[in-house]
């Protein structure tokens, strides 16, 4: 049964299968993690909050339209990002690490890049 398996990864790997799928996997945490830091950034800034209350009360009068008020908290939030933490407190710059599953590259989770090496 071991023996299929390490068959099997060694014909991903000779094909660059493994490689695409790792970081196809890395593109799919990628962005998952900006939109929950999106999400959360929005869900928690007081003055995005107190925007979409406003927002929020309009659209209950409709006096304003969901495009338009979707405009207005963005807009809110724009103005609100140089407050937010991961804005302001960048801490140093994480060092390169080797990438096993690509030889001879190394990741730079800062710039979340392979560079040869």
């Amino acid at each position: 049964m071991w023996d299929t398996v390490t068959e099997h990864r060694a014909e991903l790997e000779e094909a660059g299968t493994l490689a695409t799928r790792r970081l196809a996997q890395q593109r799919d945490w990628l962005w998952n993690m900006v939109r929950d830091e999106l999400m959360e950034a929005l869900r928690t800034s007081p003055q995005v909050r107190a925007r979409a209350e406003v927002v929020e009360a309009q659209l209950a009068e409709e006096s304003l339209s969901a495009l338009e008020g979707a405009r207005e908290i963005l807009a809110s939030f724009a103005t609100a990002v140089e407050t937010m933490p991961w804005r302001t407190a960048r801490g140093p710059e994480p060092p390169h690490t080797r990438c096993a599953s690509l030889p001879g590259r190394t990741v730079s989770a800062a710039a979340g890049k392979l560079v040869a090496g």
